[in-house]
């Protein structure tokens, strides 16, 4: 059985406004079910925390990523039909780094996808090895990065 959520570098998914302003990201592989979790959360920024003219409402945008981490707690809960037994180790890897994710939004706001990237493939200490897999040099921070046309 796969687990829920596997905490890894290699695959980001980023929720960003036009002009490539990140609302929200998640890193590592998520099954369906946290996955969509997630994708609702963005939806809910995008509604609540942008205006009509696409700029960011910082306070509420902040607000909702601190609250964040105590109605995912909730929507598991639920999802696992009450089950409040302790997720395997994955998961809550995973869920411990979308904690902090939520945490660097409510300290910075929104940030440029540049920013965020950047952060995020050398910033951090994440790594892709386990404790047994010995060390690897770090790579190069990313020099120059374009950003995707927008797809909304």
């Amino acid at each position: 059985m796969a687990p829920e959520c596997y905490a890894t570098k290699n695959i980001c998914t980023y929720f960003c406004l036009p002009d490539g302003t990140v609302l929200h990201y998640f890193t590592g592989y998520f099954s369906p079910k946290p996955f969509l979790a997630e994708v609702e959360f963005a939806t809910a920024l995008r509604e609540k925390a942008v205006d009509g003219e696409g700029a960011v409402k910082v306070e509420t945008l902040k607000q909702m990523h601190k609250d964040r981490p105590e109605n995912r707690t909730a929507e598991i809960v639920a999802a696992r039909g009450g089950d409040r037994s302790a997720p395997n180790p994955s998961y809550r890897e995973g869920m411990d780094y979308l904690d902090k994710i939520n945490e660097e939004f409510v300290k910075e706001g929104a940030r440029p996808l540049e920013t965020v990237k950047k952060k995020h493939l050398s910033g951090n200490k994440f790594a892709e090895e386990t404790s047994r897999s010995g060390s690897r040099k770090r790579p190069e921070e990313p020099k120059d990065m374009e950003l995707p046309p927008p797809i909304w």
